[in-house]
C-alpha cells in the first residue's frame, strides 16, 4: 500500500509539472507568436527601418558590383553570397539577440533595442573571432546560415508588423537610389584617382591602379599571413600606423579566403559602409528630440541626399577639398563608426547614476569599456579619436562630472589610451607632421585654386569647407529663439548651447593641425572635416525633431518667399542631379576605357611590352597569392636586381607603387624589395621605416639569399624573375638547394646526410661552402672527416654499399659495373677504406663535377 501511495503521488507530481509546463509554454509561444505584430511605436518602427535601410545599401552594394563584374567573369556569385550573409549577420545580429533576451524574460523587443551598440559588438566579437580561427577551422557556412536566417525571420517580423504599409515602399526605392550614387561616387573620386573600383585588379593590369590601394592591401596582407603590420618590403619590419582597419580586414578575408585587395573592393562597402548607415541613422534617432517617425518624411530624405550629393556641384567641391571620405577613407570610416557606437553607449546611461559599488554597470563601461573603445578609435584613425576626446573631456568639464572619482578615473584612463594608443600608430613625435603655418590652407587648398588670390580663396574656402556647421550654428540658435525666451547668454549658463559650444570646438580643434602642421597627402583634412559630418548628423536630428507640415508651399501667403522656396529647392534638386550625373559619368568613363583595354591585354591585341610585361607579372603573382597562409608565412619573395622591367618602375602609373604591389597582390613578403638609395623616394606610405641601400648591395645570389631567409625565421626563398619574355617564380629552401647552386652544396648535403642520417644545418653549410670557395683542397678534408668518422653511419656499411654511397655522394650518380668490381677487388687487396676515399676525391671525375655547376 506504501509502494502505491508513493507511486500515485509521484503521478501527480509529474501531471503537476506537465500541467506548469504547458501553461508556461502556452504563454511563451503566444508571446513569440507576438513578435511577429510588434506593436505599434514611432520608436521601434524607425529602429526597424534603420536595420532594413542597411540592408538594402549592403544589397545595392552587392548588386551593383555583380553588374559591372558580368562581362568579366562568373566566379564572384558565391563570394558576393559569403559577403552578404557576413554584412547580415553583424547588421542583425542585435536585433535577433534583442527577440531571445525579450523571449526569455518576457519583454517586448522595444524595451531592449536601446543596448544596440552592446549587442552590435557582441556579434562583431564573435565574428572576428570565428575569422581568426578560419585558417584553422573554417566556420563560414555557419556565419551564412545565420545571416540567411536573421535576414528571413527579419523581412518576416517587418511584413507582418503593423509598421510596413504601402506608403514606406517609396522609401526602399530612395534607399537603392541613394546607395548607388554612394557606390558609384566611391568609384569616382577623381581626384583620388579612382581609389576603388569594381574591376580594381583589370585596373592593375593596365597600369591605372593607384597607390593607396596597394599600400594598404600589402599592410592587410601582411597582418594575415605574417601577424605584423607591415608593407613587407624587405622583410615584415613594423610599422607604426592606424592599423586597426587592416587588421580587421585581414581576419574576414581569412574567414573568406580571399586577397585582402579583394576584401577592400567590395567587401569594405557591402559591410562596413552599411553598418555606418546604421549607427548613422541610430544617432540622429536618438539625437531627435521627439518620438515622431522620420522615415517616411520626404523632407528628411531630400537633405541627406543634399548632404551626400553635395550641396554645391563637385568641380566646386574638389577644389575646396570637400569629399566622401567617410566612405573613400577605410580607416577613417570605421574610426567613425566606432565614434558613434561610443557616443550610444555614453547616451544609453544618460541620467542614470555611477551608483556606490565600484562594479556598478555604468561604473565598469566608463572605467573598463571606455578606455578600451577609445583606444581601438585611435588605433583605427588617431584624428578621430584625438577630436572625439577632446569633445568628451570638454562635457564633462561642462556638466561637473569632474566632481565625481569614476570619471576622473576614467579621464585618467582615456588618457593612458590616446598615449598609448598615438605610441603604437606613431614612428617618431614628427613623423605625421612637422611645423609649418598654413600649410594645408596654401598647398592643399591654394594649390587647387591658382586662379583666385588668397582672401577670395580663404572667403570661399570657409563658406564651402564649414557652410555645414555654420548652417547647424544659424538653425541651433533659431531653435533656441523657437523653444524658449532666454538670451543665449543665459542659454549657455544653463547648459542649452552645448551643441553649438561642441561643434565650435571641434570645429577649432580640427583645423589647428592643418595651421600649424605640415601633414603630407593633405591628411590634415581627416581633423578638420569631422566637424561637417557631426554637423550633418545634427542639422538631419534637428530636421526630423521639427515639425515641417507647416512648410506647404500651396499655404504660403507671401509670393516672394514662396517663390524664394521653390527656388531653393529647384537649386538643390539640380545640385543632386548634376552630381549624380558627374559622379556616375566620371565612373562609367574609367570603367569603359579600362575594361576596353583590360579586353585588349587578354585577347593579344596589345603590342606594348611593358603591358604584356605587368599582365604576366600580375598573373604570376596572383598564381603565388593561391598558396596557403601556412606556406606564406614561411616565405620572403626576392626579385633580382637584374630584372630592368621591375626596377626601373615602368610598371604602374605610379612608380613608388610597384614595389608594393608584390605583397599587396601576392601576399608574401619580399627580401630587398626596397627602391635603389639613388632614388627619390617619399616618406610616407611605409618606407620610412626601412633603411635604402644601393642596387649593387641588393644583388645576392641564391644561397647567400637562403642563409638571410633562414636567419630572419623563414624556410622558403621564393625567386621571381622573368626571362625571355616569360615569368617564372621558384621555392628555394634547404630541401633543394643543391637543386640551385653548385655541386658543392649537393656533395656535402649527402656527405653529411649518408654519415649522420639527417640533413646538415643551412647555416652551417653556407659557412662551409664560404670555406671552400676560399680554399677548394678544404673540401677534402671535410668528406673525408664526415665520411669516415668513427660515427658515420657509412662506415657500418658492407664494403659493396660503402662503395655505392661513395659514388652516390661525390659523383652523384649509381656505380658502373667495371667501376664497382675495380674498387672492391682494391679492398680485397688491402687498401683501406681511407685509401678508396682519397682517390674518389682524387678522380678526374669528381674533379670536373666539383668545378661545374649544375
Amino acid at each position: 500500500m506504501k509502494v502505491c501511495q508513493i507511486f500515485i503521488e509521484k503521478i501527480n507530481n509529474i501531471e503537476s509539472f506537465l500541467f506548469s509546463f504547458l501553461v508556461v509554454g502556452s504563454k511563451k509561444i503566444s508571446h513569440f507568436n507576438s513578435f511577429f505584430k510588434i506593436k505599434n511605436d514611432n520608436d521601434l518602427k524607425d529602429y526597424l527601418f534603420i536595420n532594413l535601410i542597411s540592408l538594402i545599401v549592403s544589397l545595392t552594394f552587392a548588386s551593383i558590383f555583380l553588374i559591372f563584374r558580368m562581362d568579366l567573369d562568373g566566379n564572384y556569385s558565391i563570394f558576393i553570397l559569403k559577403i552578404l550573409s557576413i554584412s547580415f549577420f553583424l547588421i542583425l545580429f542585435p536585433f535577433f539577440l534583442s527577440l531571445i533576451l525579450g523571449f526569455f524574460r518576457n519583454r517586448n523587443v522595444a524595451d531592449l533595442i536601446r543596448r544596440e551598440p552592446y549587442f552590435f559588438l557582441i556579434g562583431f566579437l564573435f565574428s572576428v573571432i570565428i575569422s581568426v580561427i578560419a585558417p584553422v577551422f573554417n566556420l563560414i557556412s555557419l556565419i551564412i546560415v545565420f545571416g540567411i536566417i536573421f535576414f528571413l525571420f527579419y523581412m518576416l517580423i517587418l511584413i507582418r508588423s503593423e509598421f510596413f504599409a504601402a506608403k514606406d515602399i517609396p522609401v526602399i526605392f530612395i534607399v537603392i537610389a541613394f546607395s548607388s550614387f554612394i557606390l558609384v561616387s566611391m568609384w569616382s573620386s577623381k581626384f583620388l584617382i579612382y581609389y576603388s573600383s569594381p574591376i580594381f585588379y583589370e585596373k592593375m593590369f593596365t597600369g591605372r591602379a593607384f597607390i593607396d590601394p596597394l599600400f594598404h592591401g600589402a599592410v592587410a596582407n601582411m597582418i594575415k599571413n605574417y601577424d605584423v603590420p607591415s608593407t613587407g618590403l624587405n622583410d615584415t619590419v613594423y610599422l607604426p600606423y592606424h592599423y586597426l582597419s587592416h587588421w580587421v580586414f585581414a581576419q574576414f578575408s581569412k574567414l573568406l579566403d580571399i586577397n585582402t585587395l579583394n576584401f577592400y573592393q567590395i567587401g569594405y562597402p557591402v559591410i562596413f559602409v552599411s553598418i555606418f548607415f546604421k549607427f548613422f541613422f541610430l544617432t540622429v534617432k536618438k539625437l531627435c528630440n521627439n518620438t515622431k517617425s522620420f522615415i517616411n518624411s520626404y523632407l528628411f530624405w531630400f537633405l541627406l541626399f543634399v548632404f551626400f550629393a553635395g550641396l554645391f556641384p563637385k568641380f566646386i567641391n574638389e577644389r575646396f577639398f570637400v569629399s566622401n571620405f567617410i566612405f573613400v577613407s577605410e580607416s577613417y570610416n570605421l574610426s567613425i563608426i566606432l565614434s558613434l557606437i561610443v557616443f550610444l553607449m555614453l547616451a544609453f546611461f544618460k541620467g542614470d547614476s555611477t551608483g556606490m559599488r565600484i562594479w556598478n554597470l555604468k561604473n565598469v563601461f566608463f572605467i573598463v569599456l571606455l578606455p578600451v573603445l577609445i583606444f581601438l578609435m585611435g588605433l583605427a584613425k588617431s584624428s578621430t579619436m584625438v577630436i572625439f576626446v577632446i569633445a568628451l573631456l570638454y562635457i564633462f568639464i561642462r556638466y561637473g562630472y569632474y566632481k565625481k572619482p569614476v570619471y576622473i578615473l576614467s579621464s585618467v584612463l582615456i588618457i593612458i589610451s590616446i598615449l598609448l594608443s598615438l605610441r603604437i600608430t606613431t614612428l617618431t613625435a614628427n613623423s605625421s607632421g612637422e611645423f609649418q603655418l598654413f600649410h594645408f590652407f596654401e598647398v592643399v587648398i591654394q594649390g587647387r585654386n591658382t586662379d583666385l588670390t588668397w582672401p577670395v580663396t580663404l572667403i570661399i574656402f570657409i563658406s564651402v569647407y564649414f557652410f555645414w556647421s555654420i548652417l547647424f550654428i544659424i538653425m541651433e540658435i533659431i531653435d533656441l529663439k523657437r523653444t524658449g525666451m532666454g538670451s543665449l547668454v543665459n542659454d549657455f549658463r544653463n547648459r542649452k548651447t552645448i551643441r553649438i559650444e561642441i561643434i565650435l570646438l571641434i570645429g577649432l580643434a580640427g583645423i589647428i593641425p592643418g595651421i600649424i602642421l605640415r601633414i603630407h597627402g593633405g591628411s590634415a583634412n581627416y581633423f578638420s572635416d569631422l566637424q561637417k559630418w557631426i554637423s550633418i548628423i545634427l542639422i538631419l536630428s534637428t530636421a526630423a525633431s521639427w515639425d515641417f507640415d507647416f512648410i506647404k508651399i500651396k499655404n504660403i501667403k507671401k509670393k516672394s518667399i514662396k517663390v524664394l522656396l521653390i527656388l531653393l529647392i529647384v537649386i538643390l534638386a539640380a545640385s543632386i542631379i548634376f552630381n549624380f550625373v558627374m559622379e556616375y559619368g566620371s565612373f562609367y568613363d574609367d570603367y569603359s576605357q579600362n575594361k576596353e583595354e583590360y579586353d585588349g591585354i587578354v585577347k593579344q591585341s596589345t603590342p606594348d611590352d611593358i603591358t604584356k610585361y605587368r599582365a604576366g607579372l600580375i598573373k604570376t603573382l596572383q598564381e603565388i597569392d593561391t598558396m596557403t597562409i601556412q606556406e606564406k608565412s614561411k616565405s620572403l619573395i626576392y626579385i633580382p636586381v637584374s630584372n630592368n622591367e621591375f626596377w626601373e618602375l615602368k610598371i604602374l602609373s605610379k612608380s613608388l607603387s610597384v614595389p608594393l604591389l608584390v605583397p599587396a597582390v601576392s601576399g608574401v613578403a619580399m627580401i630587398y624589395g626596397l627602391p635603389d638609395e639613388g632614388l627619390i623616394y617619399t616618406r610616407s606610405f611605409g618606407y620610412r621605416v626601412y633603411k635604402t641601400t644601393s642596387k649593387k648591395a641588393m644583388d645576392k645570389e641564391v644561397d647567400e639569399l637562403l642563409l638571410e631567409v633562414k636567419q630572419k625565421g623563414y624556410e622558403n626563398l621564393i625567386m621571381l624573375d622573368y626571362t625571355g619574355g616569360e615569368f617564372y617564380f621558384d621555392i628555394i629552401n634547404d630541401l633543394n638547394i643543391e637543386d640551385y647552386v653548385d655541386n658543392i652544396y649537393g656533395i656535402l648535403i649527402r656527405s653529411y646526410e649518408y654519415s649522420h642520417g639527417k640533413r646538415i644545418d643551412y647555416e652551417k653549410l653556407y659557412s662551409i661552402v664560404n670555406n671552400v670557395k676560399k680554399d677548394n683542397s678544404v673540401i677534402f678534408k671535410i668528406i673525408s672527416d664526415t665520411v669516415l668518422d668513427e660515427n658515420s653511419l657509412i662506415n657500418s656499411k658492407y664494403n659493396r654499399e660503402f662503395v655505392e654511397s661513395l659514388y652516390r655522394i661525390l659523383l652523384n650518380r649509381e656505380p658502373d659495373k667495371p667501376g664497382m668490381e675495380h674498387w672492391l677487388s682494391e679492398i680485397e687487396k688491402g687498401r683501406s677504406r681511407k685509401d678508396i676515399l682519397n682517390s674518389f676525391l682524387e678522380s678526374h671525375e669528381f674533379i670536373r663535377f666539383v668545378n661545374t655547376d649544375n
